[in-house]
């Protein structure tokens, strides 16, 4: 059932944007993506990735697992990734900027 095709992604809206965590079968540990309100609402959004949890990872040679994002409600434009091996946060910025 996590790994149907037909599944539908699941959104959380902030700074006008929609999120949404992911994992399939090319992204086991997940990736954090956005996209518009507008494109949300097709078939087939299209994402642009804003935190690659396999690729940090990998660069890393840490096991990173995902933990959940928030934002500051004073600053929407600025989100915290939360992710862990011990404890560990990310600040992501909404810049279109990718995290290799």
């Amino acid at each position: 059932m996590a790994q149907a095709k037909d599944r539908i992604p699941y959104a959380s809206f902030m700074a006008g944007e929609s999120y949404n965590f992911w994992q399939d079968s090319a992204h086991v540990r997940g990736i954090w993506r956005k996209t518009t309100p507008e494109s949300y609402r097709l078939a087939s959004p299209a994402w642009t990735t804003v935190l690659d949890l396999d690729a940090v990872a990998k660069a890393e040679n840490a096991n990173w697992v995902w933990h959940g994002a928030g934002a500051n409600a004073e600053q929407p434009a600025h989100a915290l990734a939360f992710g862990y091996t011990y404890f560990a946060l990310a600040l992501m910025d909404k810049s279109p900027a990718v995290v290799p």
